[in-house]
């Protein structure tokens, strides 16, 4: 059975996920990628689900990016975030045939900030 792959620009829109920043703050976070297909043969033989495994590094890769920032750095540097979710990801899915042309932070909704008291 020969399925076909779509090679035009696609959008994954991620449902809010829950994450914890460097500085244990808490928050769920909205995200979405775009994305296309750019080599249908690892796309159709290097993964069973390759949208699954797709939007499990893309969850995976957006929650160290997080961990790795303190919630004020988040929410001054999505531009720089976004970048660098782009440019890790493009690593990851290499091996899925699929290219990440953008990666967007939409919404970040704190949940608990934790405070430093001194």
């Amino acid at each position: 059975i020969l399925n076909k792959v779509y090679k035009r620009e696609a959008v994954f829109d991620f449902p809010q996920y829950f994450v914890v920043t460097k500085d244990k703050s808490e928050a769920k976070i909205d995200f979405v990628i775009y994305f296309q297909v750019t080599d249908s043969v690892k796309y159709t033989y290097n993964a069973e689900k390759p949208m699954f495994a797709l939007e499990s590094l893309c969850i995976d890769m957006f929650k160290k990016i997080i961990a790795e920032k303190e919630l004020h750095e988040i929410e001054d540097s999505k531009d720089i975030i976004n970048e660098d979710l782009r440019v890790r990801l493009n690593i990851e899915t290499d091996f899925l045939g699929i290219k990440i042309n953008r990666a967007e932070l939409k919404k970040i909704s704190i949940l608990y900030e934790s405070v430093n008291l001194k």
